[in-house]
């Protein structure tokens, strides 16, 4: 049977094999020490059109030559905005640099007056003095609208007793919330379409849309004037039981329809002096 571990017996141990000697609950915790990962932060994460974003950057590495940065997943030249030398301090502009983009000492890229076009990803690329390069990617999106919002159909005029399909629609993103406002007054639907059925002319006014895209905070509105007639005549009322009494026999549908007609003039004004010669003719209410 073999004695204790003497602490000259654990020194020798220690150098061939370090671990031996170390209790088993601090073997369990021990993690050998590893370096910060680079990273990047965007700032904000979700911009709205025409606002600035800062790429920071966060445990840049030591000793380094200098940096680029690049639009999209991995580095590719002909994507490369800007590079930084940090012996010279100099800045080299790639071909993906749009004149919007600031480097600076720390790595980080700033994207002044951000599109639509810029929402994606960004990869920096450290250049190290010891030739082994680092590089991390982050991303951004750009929130746009709403545009100016228009309200289908195009149509202002209509009929009592018909439905009112109104629909409103605006280019955003992400998608615009909706709400309607009738002569001012709030329908608290907070839909896109607006459907009114069987009319009056009381629905006679203004129809006001209201879109609002939450993530950029803005809003834009507009105004649809609708005008309601209280009385028509359809099509078939007019052929079958206007104007026959006032058309001779045979007149086609479009002489009758047509309202101008010579042939419905002609009736209609000898009916007109024969009942006005005799009032007594005329009906009562």
């Amino acid at each position: 049977m073999g004695g204790p571990i003497l602490p000259s017996q654990c020194t020798v141990l220690i150098l061939t094999d370090a671990l031996s000697c170390l209790p088993a609950s601090l073997l369990t915790f021990w993690n050998p020490p590893t370096s910060a990962q680079l990273t990047i932060e965007s700032v904000p994460s979700n911009a709205a059109e025409g606002k600035d974003v800062l790429l920071l950057t966060h445990n840049l590495p030591q000793n380094i030559n200098g940096f680029n940065w690049y639009k999209g997943q991995g580095v590719d030249g002909t994507r490369r905005i800007i590079g930084y030398v940090v012996a010279t301090q100099l800045t080299t502009p790639g071909p993906a640099h749009s004149g919007r983009e600031t480097i600076y000492p720390n790595a980080s890229l700033l994207i002044q007056n951000v599109t639509l076009n810029d929402t994606g990803f960004y990869t920096l690329q450290v250049i190290k003095v010891d030739l082994v390069n680092e590089e991390a990617t982050g991303q951004f999106r750009v929130y746009h609208g709403p545009d100016a919002p228009t309200i289908f159909p195009l149509d202002t005029s209509y009929r009592s007793g018909e439905n009112l399909n109104l629909s409103c629609h605006a280019a955003s993103n992400p998608p615009a919330e909706y709400s309607w406002l009738v002569n001012g007054t709030s329908l608290q639907i907070n839909t896109q379409e607006l459907l009114i059925r069987n009319i009056t002319v009381d629905h006679s006014g203004s129809y006001m849309c209201y879109a609002q895209n939450s993530a950029t905070g803005l809003n834009r509105t507009t105004v649809k004037i609708i005008t309601v007639e209280s009385i028509w005549f359809s099509e078939k009322s007019q052929e079958e039981s206007f104007y026959p009494s006032l058309c001779p026999m045979g007149t086609s549908k479009s002489q009758i329809l047509s309202r101008t007609s010579s042939i419905c003039l002609y009736t209609l004004f000898p009916l007109f002096w024969f009942l006005m010669a005799d009032p007594g003719r005329l009906p009562h209410p």
